[in-house]
């Protein structure tokens, strides 16, 4: 029996796009800023969860063929 539980999760990867003004929000103004993006999505950033803490997991999931795919991969792939 192995010792710690081996998941298999499916769902979601995708990229999380947040952006965060440099100073006040002025409301119908340009507010310059920064945008980040990150792999994310709900079962992605679970399953990221549980494997700092020693679990083994799976993800099984769709993707498409460009850029954003390409990094969505390589963040599953860390």
């Amino acid at each position: 029996m192995p010792t710690s539980p081996n998941i298999l999760a499916l769902g979601g990867a995708h990229i999380d796009r947040r952006g965060q003004v440099s100073g006040p929000y002025v409301p119908a103004a340009s507010n310059p800023g920064i945008m980040r993006e990150d792999v994310g999505g709900g079962v992605f950033n679970a399953l990221r969860s549980i494997v700092k803490r020693g679990v083994s997991a799976s993800l099984l999931s769709v993707r498409g063929g460009d850029a954003a795919g390409e990094t969505v991969a390589s963040g599953v792939d860390e």
